[in-house]
């Protein structure tokens, strides 16, 4: 049986960058997004399609462009 490919370059970005879903989550309050800890972990892994603004505010916190990671 073949597996699919997961996608996991957010997940990656952010472990090695020593962030958590709570501290992204709290870096986008401060930009005036609010969305809890779980939503972050839901488009980081990508359970969920964020919208397109959602997107890049995500990568500009994770400092890198929304094609790195989406």
């Amino acid at each position: 049986m073949r597996q699919i490919k997961q996608d996991k370059r957010a997940f990656d970005r952010m472990i090695a960058q020593g962030k958590s879903y709570e501290s992204i989550s709290k870096e986008l309050y401060a930009m005036g997004v609010n969305l809890n800890a779980r939503t972050i972990y839901r488009y980081i892994t990508h359970k969920e399609t964020p919208p397109k603004s959602t997107k890049k505010l995500i990568a500009k916190v994770l400092k890198c462009a929304v094609d790195e990671i989406y």
